[in-house]
């Protein structure tokens, strides 16, 4: 009597898998303290065309810092936030804006291409320039900020096995070209001529 063996269906374990993970990595997003509560959806280029006085969130990588006597400032080059309320790495600005933080702001510290979310009254736009070009910057008076992390870069690292191929991480996916040879998958062994006595 043959027994049957239950059949396993990876695509379901995979689907599973992946939705287990989602569930986690959502759980883990939150927003800090200093930036967390609700803001009106307004944007940078709105506030540009002019609007009311209200509080919001905004974030973005650091132009540059501008300290004066009894306060800094921060031009910022607006991003979209994600659910953390963390910028998201994209090609695209939403235009620029200055934050006024009543503070000392070290610029080595809140250095060029970081990462910065900040919260805060909206206050009177002031022109100035980018680069040659007049601008017009909406102005955020800065209740509370939050200056992220640098960004992890996640490199390929391939170390030689046994066998002398290079072994790559799963998630790595490579495409290998061989063409017929000894010692290669798919070859076959060459025959040596039998000398005839």
């Amino acid at each position: 009597m043959k027994l049957k063996h239950p059949r396993i269906n990876f695509t379901s374990i995979g689907r599973m898998c992946s939705a287990f993970i989602f569930f986690i990595v959502a759980g883990c997003s939150h927003i800090p303290s200093a930036i967390d509560g609700e803001f009106p959806s307004i944007s940078v280029a709105a506030a540009r065309a002019g609007s009311e006085p209200q509080s919001v969130r905004w974030g973005g990588v650091i132009a540059k810092v501008s300290n004066q006597e009894q306060q800094s400032i921060i031009e910022i080059v607006a991003k979209p936030l994600g659910r953390s309320a963390r910028p998201q790495e994209s090609d695209t600005s939403g235009g620029r804006f200055l934050a006024v933080i009543n503070d000392f702001i070290d610029p080595v510290i809140y250095e060029q291409g970081r990462e910065i979310t900040v919260v805060g009254q909206l206050s009177e736009a002031v022109s100035g320039k980018v680069g040659e070009m007049t601008y017009l910057f909406p102005v955020v008076q800065v209740s509370g900020h939050h200056l992220w992390q640098k960004r992890q870069e996640i490199q390929e690292v391939r170390y030689w096995g046994p066998s002398y191929w290079p072994i790559v991480p799963y998630h790595y996916h490579h495409h290998w070209h061989f063409r017929p040879g000894v010692g290669q998958p798919g070859s076959r062994p060459k025959k040596l001529p039998v000398k005839k006595k």
